[in-house]
Order: C-alpha cells, then sequence, then structure tokens
C-alpha cells in the first residue's frame, strides 16, 4: 500500500493494541508500518502520515510490556530501525521513553539461540542498539548495553557474521564509557580478552580497540591499569598477537630458531593492527609500573619484536623501533624521562592527547561545563592549554563556552590575553557575547591588545551591526567602567604567588621522582635487552631502503652503544647472537664488522646526510671510551680512520673561501708577529679551523645525556641551537712540540708544495691543546669565553658534543700511532 493511503490515526490506535486477539491486529499495524516506512518513495509525506514523534513512542512503549511475545517485539525493533535509518535525528524519541532502552538489553539476555524466533529478535536487537549508539551511546551504556551484547557474543559463536560486527561496533562505542572504578570492569575485561583471540580479524581488532579506550580512560584519570589487564590476561594476548600461532612455543634464542624467524617475513595480522598492539603496549608502560614490568620481564618480548622487525612491512618495523626507543629510556633513564619526553603513537592514530583535547572542545560547543570542570580538577588539561594553532581554552570557551566556564578558567589561572592569534577579549567581541566580554575585563583583559592583523576588540565587535554587537561596542568603547585595577592588581598576585608554589611543589615531586627512578633502574635488564637488540639494529640498518627506518634504527644503535657496559658489548662481540645475518662467519668479528660497515656506510653517504655523519661519530666516541685500544685497531683496520680523514678534507675544502676569509681576519688581529713565525701559527690555525670544519657537521644537538632523552620514541625532534657566533680561544703562550717544530721546518722548506693532511692537523691540534696550561681540561680549550689574550673568531654554528666526539677520536688515534712508535704514515 502507498504511505498515502494509510491512515496514521488508525495505524498508530491498532499499534497500542495488545490483549488477547488484539495481538494479530497489532502485529498487522506493525507489519504494515515497516512496509510503509521501507516502500515509501517520499519520507516527507511518510512522516506526515506516521510522525515519528507519536509513532517512536508507542513503539518503545511495547518493548516495556513484559507480555509482548517474541515475534511482536521483532517487528516493532524492525520498524524502529527503519524510523532510525530515514534519520538519526529520531533517536531522541526512543531514548525519551523511560524503560524502553532497558527493555531492549534485557531482551539480549533473554535470548534462546536455539530457538529461530528468538535469535531473530536478538540479532534485530543489536541492529537497533547500532543506530542508538551513533547519537545516545551513554544512554545504551546506562541501560546495561555493554554487558548485554559481551554476554550474547561471549555465550553465543554462532550468530551471523554481520551480527557479529555489528555487537563489537556498539562494544567498541561503550568501552570508551567505562570509568576505571566501574563494579563490573573485571567481567569486561575477561570477556573482551577472550575477544582477542577471536578468529574472526575484525572482532580481535574492535576488542584491541576497546582495550585502547578503556586504557585512555584509565590514563586520564592518572590511575594504574592493572585491574584492566590482570583480568583479561591482557599481556599475554597481546603478546601472542604479534607472535605467529606455528611460533609462540619458540622462545629460546638459540640458531635454528633465529633462522625460522628470518624466514619467517609474513605477520599473522596486518600493519595496522599490529601498529595498534605496539601503541597499547606503549601506553600500558607509561601508566603502569607493574605492567611495565610484566611485559619487559617476559619471555616472549625480545621474541615477539625479532619477528615484527623481520617481516616486510615497513610500518610495522618503523613502529616497531619506535617503541624500542621508548623501552631504552624506559630502561635507562627510568619513568621519569618517559613522562618528560616520550609521547608513543602509532603512525596511523592520532595521539592521546591530541583526542582528550578535541573531545574537551565538543564539550565546549556543547556547553558542558562539567566536562570542562572534570578535565581541569583531574589534572590532565592545563587551563592555558593551547591547540595545535595556538588556541588556547579560554579561547574556546570565550566563542562558544557558558559564561560559567570563562569565570572557572580564569579563576584556575587561565590568561585572557593569551592567544597566539587573538585573545579571549577578541573572541567574545567577534561573537557578539557581551557577557563574558564584561567577565574579561574583569579579569585583567586588555582591551587595547591588538591581534595579528593589528585589530582591537572593538575594532572586531565594529565588523557587524547586529544589537549583540552593538552593545559590545558600548562596553568596549569604556572598558574602565567594568575593569576594577585594584581587584585585577590582587588577582594577578594572587595568580602568581599561586604559580610559583605550585612550581615550586612540581620541581620538588619531579625530582624525588627522578631520584627513586634512578635507584629503581634494573641495570642488568637493560643490558640484556640492549645484547639481544643491537646486532639486529645492524642488520636492519644495512638491508633497510628506507631513509626513515634507517634513521631510527641509527639511534637506537647510538643510544645502545652509550648505555651498555664494556663488559656488556664484549658478550656481543663473543655470542652466537650476531649470526643470524652473517652467514656463521667468525664468532670474534662478526658483529664488530656489522658495527664498522654501518659506520662506513653512514660516511660514506652524501654530503647532505649530516645529521647520521653526527651520530657516527658520537658511536664512535662511545666505542672509544669503552676499550680505546680494541676499537682503535679495529676502526684503523677496517677503513673507518681513513673515511674520518676524507671527512675532514671534505669538510675542509667546502670551506675554503670562508677558512681563507676568517685566517685574513685572524692575521690582522695577530698583526704584530713576525715573519718567522707565521708559519707556525698558521699550522695551529689551520688545526682550530680543521677542528672547525668537523664540528660544522654538527645541526645543534644538545650533550649526549640530553640527545638520549629528547630524541626518544615516537619523536625525532631535534633541538637546533639558536647561538649566533661561538668565541675560539688561542692561546700564545702555548709552547710548541716537538712535532710542531717538525712540520714548522719542513712547512718553512716546502711552503708553496706542500698540503697539510687535515687529519694530521687534527692531531698536531690535539698535540697543542694536550700542552695546554693546567687551569682547564682539554675540551675546553676548543670552547670558552673570551680572555683578555684570547681572539674572538666568529665561526660557524656548531655543536659542543661533536667537537668533544672529534676530540676524542683524535687523542685515542694519537696514542694509537705513538705506541707504534711513529708517526701518520
Amino acid at each position: 500500500m502507498e504511505s498515502g493511503v494509510v491512515d496514521g490515526m488508525e495505524l498508530l490506535e491498532w499499534l497500542q493494541t495488545g490483549v488477547g486477539d488484539e495481538r494479530d491486529m497489532q502485529l498487522m499495524a506493525l507489519e504494515q508500518l515497516c512496509m510503509t516506512l521501507l516502500m515509501s518513495d517520499n519520507i516527507d509525506r511518510c512522516f506526515e502520515s506516521c510522525p515519528p514523534r507519536t509513532f517512536l513512542p508507542a513503539l518503545g512503549r511495547i518493548f516495556i510490556d513484559e507480555s509482548a511475545p517474541e515475534n511482536i517485539l521483532e517487528v516493532t525493533a524492525r520498524a524502529i530501525t527503519y524510523y532510525l535509518d530515514v534519520s538519526n535525528e529520531c533517536t531522541r524519541r526512543i531514548t525519551q521513553v523511560e524503560g524502553a532502552i532497558k527493555a531492549i538489553c534485557n531482551r539480549l539476555l533473554l535470548a534462546k539461540m536455539t530457538d529461530r524466533t528468538s535469535k531473530d529478535l536478538a540479532e534485530q536487537c543489536v541492529k537497533l542498539l547500532e543506530h542508538i549508539c551513533q547519537r545516545e551511546a551513554s544512554a545504551v551504556y546506562d541501560a546495561g548495553g555493554l554487558q548485554a551484547m559481551l554476554h550474547l557474543i561471549s555465550h553465543h559463536d554462532h550468530l551471523h557474521k554481520d551480527t557479529m560486527h555489528s555487537a563489537m561496533a556498539v562494544i567498541t562505542k561503550l568501552c570508551a564509557k567505562i570509568e576505571p572504578f566501574d563494579s563490573n570492569l573485571s567481567e569486561y575485561s575477561k570477556n573482551l580478552g577472550d575477544l582477542l583471540s577471536h578468529d574472526d580479524e575484525k572482532i580481535a581488532e574492535c576488542a584491541l580497540r576497546c582495550f585502547a579506550a578503556m586504557t585512555e580512560r584509565f590514563v586520564r584519570r592518572q590511575m594504574d591499569p592493572v585491574e584492566l589487564a590482570r583480568p583479561s590476561n591482557l599481556i599475554v594476548h597481546l603478546f601472542d598477537l604479534l607472535i605467529p600461532p606455528e611460533q609462540k612455543n619458540n622462545f629460546s634464542e638459540d640458531e635454528k630458531n633465529e633462522k625460522q624467524i628470518e624466514k619467517n617475513m609474513e605477520l599473522s595480522r596486518n600493519s595496522a593492527f599490529i601498529s595498534a598492539v605496539l601503541a597499547l603496549f606503549a601506553n600500558l608502560c607509561k601508566a603502569s609500573p607493574t605492567v611495565t614490568a610484566e611485559i619487559l620481564h617476559s619471555p616472549k618480548l625480545v621474541f615477539a619484536l625479532r619477528v615484527v622487525l623481520n617481516c616486510k612491512d615497513e610500518r610495522c618495523i618503523n613502529d616497531c623501533l619506535r617503541f624500542i626507543d621508548f623501552l631504552l629510556v624506559l630502561l635507562c633513564e627510568g619513568r621519569a624521562s618517559i613522562s618528560k619526553h616520550c609521547s608513543f603513537t602509532d603512525t596511523g592514530a592520532v595521539s592521546s592527547l591530541d583526542k582528550a583535547h578535541r573531545n574537551l572542545i565538543d564539550s565546549i560547543r556543547q556547553r558542558d561545563t562539567d566536562a570542562l570542570i572534570d578535565a581541569v580538577e583531574n589534572e590532565s588539561v592545563d587551563p592555558n592549554m593551547t591547540d595545535d594553532v595556538g588556541q588556547t581554552l579560554l579561547n574556546w570557551c570565550a566563542a562558544f563556552g557558558t559564561p560559567d566556564m570563562v569565570i572557572y578558567l580564569c579563576d584556575k589561572g587561565a590568561d585572557p590575553n593569551k592567544g597566539l592569534r587573538s585573545s579571549s577579549l577578541h573572541y567574545a567581541a567577534c561573537f557578539g557575547r557581551a557577557e563574558i566580554v564584561k567577565i574579561l575585563l574583569r579579569y585583567g583583559a586588555n582591551p587595547d591588545l591588538q591581534d595579528e592583523e593589528g585589530r582591537i576588540a572593538l575594532d572586531k565587535a565594529r565588523e557587524r551591526n547586529d544589537e549583540a554587537h552593538q552593545v559590545v561596542c558600548e562596553i568596549l568603547s569604556n572598558p574602565g567602567i567594568y575593569m576594577s585595577s585594584s581587584i585585577t592588581c590582587a588577582a594577578l598576585k594572587e595568580q602568581d604567588k599561586k604559580e610559583e608554589k605550585q612550581a615550586t611543589v612540581k620541581e620538588q615531586q619531579e625530582e624525588a621522582v627522578k631520584i627513586e627512578e634512578e635507584t629503581n633502574i634494573d641495570h642488568g635488564l637493560a643490558e640484556s635487552f640492549i645484547q639481544q637488540l643491537l646486532p639486529i639494529f645492524c642488520t636492519i640498518f644495512k638491508s633497510s631502503l628506507s631513509t626513515a627506518i634507517r634513521r631510527v634504527t641509527l639511534t637506537l644503535i647510538r643510544k645502545s652503544i652509550f648505555h651498555i657496559s664494556n663488559d656488556g658489548l664484549l658478550e656481543v662481540i663473543s655470542s652466537k647472537r650476531e649470526l643470524v645475518s652473517t652467514n656463521q662467519q667468525k664468532q670474534q668479528s662478526g658483529f664488530v664488522e656489522m658495527l664498522i660497515g654501518v659506520l662506513i656506510i653512514i660516511l660514506e653517504s652524501g654530503e647532505n646526510n649530516v645529521d647520521a655523519k653526527e651520530q657516527a661519530l658520537l658511536i664512535i666516541k662511545s666505542l672509544l671510551l669503552k676499550n680505546a685500544k680494541f676499537w682503535s685497531e679495529q676502526l684503523i683496520k677496517l677503513g673507518v680512520y681513513e673515511k674520518i680523514e676524507i671527512l675532514a678534507r671534505e669538510a675542509e675544502e667546502t670551506t675554503t673561501k670562508t677558512t681563507t676569509e676568517k685566517e685574513n681576519n685572524f692575521e690582522e688581529k695577530i698583526g704584530g708577529c713576525s715573519s718567522s713565525t707565521t708559519l707556525g701559527g698558521n699550522a695551529e690555525s689551520t688545526a682550530l679551523n680543521n677542528n672547525n670544519n668537523l664540528a660544522a657537521l654538527s645541526c645543534g644537538e644538545k650533550r649526549e645525556e640530553d640527545n638520549i632523552s629528547t630524541n626518544s620514541v615516537y619523536t625525532a625532534n631535534r633541538s637546533i641551537s639558536s647561538t649566533p657566533s661561538i668565541s675560539l680561544r688561542s692561546d700564545s703562550t702555548v709552547p710548541s712540540t716537538d712535532l710542531n717544530i717538525a712540520r714548522n721546518a719542513q712547512n718553512s722548506a716546502n711552503n708553496d708544495e706542500i698540503t697539510p693532511s687535515p687529519t694530521n692537523e687534527l692531531i698536531v691540534d690535539e698535540r697543542r691543546l694536550s700542552c695546554s696550561t693546567a687551569k682547564e681540561e682539554v675540551g675546553n680549550n676548543l670552547i670558552g669565553e673570551e680572555e683578555e689574550e684570547g681572539v674572538e673568531i666568529d665561526t660557524q654554528i656548531f655543536n659542543s658534543d661533536l667537537v668533544e666526539a672529534a676530540t676524542t677520536i683524535a687523542q685515542v688515534f694519537l696514542k694509537f700511532f705513538e705506541g707504534w712508535g711513529g708517526g701518520v704514515a
């Protein structure tokens, strides 16, 4: 029948019957309604004859009727679903019927899957709840929808696949509503843990998302998610998701199993799934020391990481390397470094901080004052926090929030004049919000402050001529009426005192946590972790063609070499672990050749690869500091020494013009020197310039200790120095060495024929520095403050740590050559 022929009032009357023989009439009316909604070619006309505002409440009351048979309820659920298919705006018509959602959820608990009608009703209820959750997830959660859905899936595994997927979509929505103190949390966790091992990958992925959402709730509440992980045996399930089924029982580290890992290049899950598992691991480690200990002490950890690192997918390898970087910082520097410097998120997802900020902005738009207060009181949000475009929370509240929100943030110390583009007063004036303008002025907003376009708040209010903006113009034309200097000054002083007190307390807490973490670091566990993975890092670097993977791997090699002890490194050299990719070469040279091969690749790379060359020099420095004799022999034998010499010479050649100008300036400043000593002075100047050239390879990294922290997981940010110039000191009182005298004599005879070797000059400069006055250390002779006898040279920006690395390398090589009894050939 066409929708225009249906008598809506008569159909509604039939729907409301439900006693005895009237059930048949009710069923006919429901079938007719379903047909009308399904077959109508004009929805507007259909809604006129069967308006949702009257029909949906009637359909909801049918579910509340406990005596209603299952066939009636199944058609009723279908009719409601058709309404929601047409318009999701109809959802609130159902949720407003008291007890309707609860009755729908109860039908899932009572469903008998062996009965066809009961099964059809359960499946239709799942579809209906999926629609309702798109708009009113909180109502479904409050009605017990999560428990009902988990019961349905856990106890009945023969549902249709699309019904299972719909149920998991509902569960995923509802898990975002779980609070850490929920009494049913253990039950939810156990049921979801079982779903992680489900054969259907989509169901397992939804369960993984549920755990990620619940973990985020714990993090936001600053609570330990251990109660979430234990009932579900979550850590074991996550490791099983990374390890292929045929490899799950192979956790030893012998050669056979390593070959098996290398041959198995295909993961059992897709790359997005693996990245989500790694992200969940990282969030659990950040939030719970107990869970962290369980992860780090698991015999499956290194095995699972090896499996992922040996796959073909670059995204999985990159995410796994960043997770390992995260663990290295956690193991070697403690939890304080993680909270201060690390922020891990998988490459396909938005960070939890961005999600929390976005949710908070949505709450402000919806004028949910309680959500804002909850976020600030739980210290998960700073009242002065800004988004990625420089807009503060107070900016958002001034534009879209309530006056109570503005007052609350101002009382919590939010700055009314803060904002990258405009202040909060500009936003309030732009949107014509007179009440908020008054509040901001009362809390010290500056009416004369200009935005990025040079306009004050009054100019923004004058852009529109409606009544609200005219009121704002009147207020801002005479803002002094609403501003109280005494109140403002007192409030500012009180705020300053409060901020100072909070900063002091925070510093004390951070220092206490740092001391505690430093004492709780398990150095043995960290060393074992590095020993097992260091050879794999070298293998990945040499085999990968991805620039991103090579960059992260090189950083991990540098950090590993820095943190591992000399004894630990010797164990790696002598063990069988490095045979994974060396085709059973000699144990003594396998890992050494791999590591030095990495250094040679870097030093032979193009001129633009400055960052990698920095990392290589720092690696060499760490090696020489651990065992100078052994690594000097290896570096010279395998050709690294020649590469460093070439690197220094290339740096000198590329800066010839600049160096010439600086030498001329240098000669002008020391013009009193005699011609007989000019050559020696030039030799020293050349040596300093060679050090400069090596140092110029730096892009401004911080000290080694800071690098280990700031370059952590999941971030590849670099701190670029803004220092315009650095003073180098040339001490005229330094006595010349025998080597200097010999070189001066030779250069006097062959002044125009011989070009000094950059590396030899570096060693000469090192000898000169070693004979300097005992008032300061050798490394400080290169960089220091200007003294009366010093000469200031305007140099390129360079890194003191890199100069220190070059100095260390030069010292060790010099001692090594002296041990041979001869100079540099």
